[in-house]
């Protein structure tokens, strides 16, 4: 039994892993205060667990301010500046660890996503009637060093809402090629997206085009590109697509499957550059 000593600072999602060295590795998101309902996040926090148990090279790697301000409205960077002014943190909020992949020199990726459920509740003659909004943000990715510093922090924009649950939203992680890959259904509007924009809304259910994100493990060089258009895939639409269903299938390539309707389901392959 280990304690870690965080201090101020709320631990609001962890994972553990073990490694090819001769430690286990833990990492996730942090805030400095307490648990908030919504998950907001300061940063990411990394630590190592010796064989006897000890804990070491605790890091804890604050999200910078041109992150947080990245893809965000004017009110949300004023909201920002506001509370730096404050003597206040500004946060990432509803942050959900996703994805944690340890490397094998030792090195890790953290990512999380921004995910929450909204609920709106009406009253008529015929009753009270509850409805939830699914949303799903933007993606963080964090690339820590074997010793535990930062190498690099990657802010994804994303805008998803639906009304079943997650359906075909959210996204897929892989590493393939020395890149980390990030797949996801996406509003075609965004692919040349600015830092200085907020991205249009995906709607679950209505198409979306098939988007991938790629960043070079190196040097965290990001490029992204979108893949194909889910209403028009080769003379026909695919249905109930979902990203659990993508498949890395090499160091070259990734499948998934989707419906065709007519009770037809297919496979499509796709190539990575």
């Amino acid at each position: 039994i280990s304690k870690f000593e965080n201090k101020n600072k709320f631990i609001s999602g962890l994972w553990m892993y073990d490694t090819n060295k001769d430690y286990l590795i833990g990492g996730g998101f942090y805030n400095n205060g307490i648990k908030t309902e919504s998950n907001d996040s300061d940063g990411v926090m990394v630590f190592k667990i010796d064989e006897n148990g000890k804990i070491y090279d605790e890091k804890f790697h604050e999200i910078p301010m041109d992150i947080l301000n990245a893809f965000e409205s004017s009110k949300t960077k004023k909201k920002n500046a506001k509370k730096e002014e404050n003597g206040e943190s500004a946060k990432l909020a509803d942050m959900t660890l996703r994805d944690m992949k340890v490397l094998e020199d030792g090195s890790m990726i953290v990512v999380g996503e921004q995910y929450k459920v909204v609920a709106r509740t009406t009253t008529s003659s015929s009753g009270t009637r509850t409805t939830y909004t699914y949303l799903y943000g933007d993606i963080l990715a964090t690339k820590i060093a074997a010793n535990g510093a930062l190498s690099w922090m990657r802010k994804i924009p994303k805008n998803q809402a639906g009304a079943r649950g997650q359906g075909g939203m959210s996204y897929h992680y892989f590493f393939a090629n020395n890149h980390h890959y990030f797949a996801f259904l996406d509003n075609v509007k965004n692919i040349e997206l600015s830092t200085e924009k907020t991205p249009e809304r995906h709607r679950d259910g209505q198409g979306g085009y098939l988007t991938s994100v790629k960043i070079a493990d190196e040097s965290g060089d990001t490029k992204k590109g979108s893949i194909l258009n889910a209403r028009e895939v080769e003379d026909f639409k695919i249905y109930q697509f979902s990203v659990d269903r993508i498949v890395k299938t090499s160091e070259n390539s990734f499948m998934f499957e989707a419906y065709k309707k007519s009770k037809e389901d297919i496979m499509i392959k796709v190539t990575l550059n």
